[in-house]
């Protein structure tokens, strides 16, 4: 008898729960305004939609982007969800990322750069986005995945591309002073002259760096121009040149590390070195609402000149790399309907690298005999349809 009642008990406490609960529904959605706001977003995408695309996709703004003031732009990359950063503090080879369970330690670079459509990957797969400063950048995109059937080489765990500014009317400068003796002056200016949309950048950093031996010169001068043929094509041309000069603090042990963490190691006095990268692209773009493509050849060439010795065991040695390239790429998107589109493309990319090791003289910053030469072309050409 007792297991009764309290069985109807509980199941009156359920019933009330439940009246008091749509009554209270019923009041609150008495409350609620008549009208709701509606928000419409119109634009132009002109890039492949990546929710087509079976992997995970992020990307930061300028809003995220322009008021960080960094050494090199690997650092950048953290603001993205699920990447990691690798450091390596070795003057121009700033370090690696890692997506997808890949590990940055330099040996399988398994992510492709792309800077305003046009790849910025060195011949062994680490990419290159010093050229810009961070005030330039419009955006950076990031797709964790496969079946982004665009790019090739390098695409093994997914890629990122950088964008840089494009928008008019508006001229910026920053200058900065801080911490370690930094100094930098950043400046953009976007112009409209009738149917020409032109875009000039430049920025330079000077640091003395947190540590000892962490000294870091870097410059980036970039100019963009686009003219409009009609409402639904353009063509343009993007100029870029930067040197970054870097020296390196080495690495040291744990005790070392935490009785002096701003100390460099002794046998690191001359590790450091220089990059400087040249670019130029022309670009033809097209977009009639079912149909657009675009097509893009390019030119570029890096030259890194770097000094390491890794420990009191080993000396010093001098790594030198010299790459030109130059390529072409066309990529094209057919919208059948809402349901169908159909993805084409073709890429062609040329190399010619020098790859170069030397002893040192002593422990200085002097060539002696060279115990590698690699001197090799390397050619690439890719078709894709989706």
């Amino acid at each position: 008898m007792n297991n009764r009642n309290r069985s109807m008990s509980y199941l009156s406490l359920c019933l009330l729960a439940a009246l008091s609960g749509n009554t209270t529904a019923n009041e609150s959605s008495d409350d609620e305004p008549d009208d709701i706001e509606n928000i419409l977003i119109i634009g132009k995408h002109s890039s492949i939609s990546t929710a087509k695309l079976a992997g995970s996709y992020e990307a930061i703004g300028r809003d995220q982007i322009d008021y960080l003031h960094v050494d090199d732009n690997i650092e950048l990359l953290t603001k993205l969800p699920g990447v990691s950063v690798s450091r390596w503090n070795q003057g121009p080879t700033n370090g690696d990322i890692s997506i997808r369970g890949f590990d940055g330690d330099g040996v399988v670079p398994h992510v492709t750069l792309h800077i305003d459509g046009i790849p910025s990957t060195r011949h062994d797969g680490f990419g290159e986005l010093d050229q810009l400063f961070s005030l330039n950048l419009d955006a950076i995109q990031l797709f964790k995945g496969t079946s982004d059937v665009r790019f090739g080489l390098f695409n093994l765990a997914g890629n990122f591309e950088a964008f840089s500014r494009n928008d008019v009317d508006t001229t910026e400068l920053e200058v900065t002073a801080g911490s370690f003796d930094t100094k930098e002056v950043q400046g953009y200016s976007g112009h409209q002259s009738g149917k020409l949309t032109h875009n000039y950048a430049f920025g330079y950093r000077d640091t003395q760096g947190y540590r000892e031996n962490t000294e870091l010169e870097r410059h980036s001068l970039s100019g963009r121009w686009f003219y409009e043929l009609n409402d639904d094509m353009q063509i343009g041309y993007i100029t870029r040149t930067s040197s970054f000069d870097a020296d390196a603090p080495g690495y040291l042990s744990f005790e070392q590390s935490r009785a002096d963490p701003k100390s460099s190691g002794i046998h690191a006095s001359e590790d450091g070195g220089k990059k400087e990268n040249t670019h130029h692209s022309l670009h033809l773009e097209s977009n009639t609402g079912s149909l657009s493509y675009n097509a893009r050849a390019y030119y570029q060439n890096i030259e890194i000149n770097r000094w390491v010795r890794f420990s009191e065991a080993s000396s010093l040695s001098n790594r030198y790399l010299e790459q030109d390239q130059m390529g072409i790429l066309v990529n094209t998107e057919y919208t059948f309907d809402t349901a169908w589109t159909l993805l084409a493309g073709f890429s062609y990319q040329s190399d010619e690298v020098l790859n170069q090791r030397f002893r040192s003289v002593g422990q200085a910053r002097v060539r002696g005999e060279s115990f590698r030469n690699h001197d090799h072309n390397q050619d690439t050409t890719g078709v894709y349809g989706s």
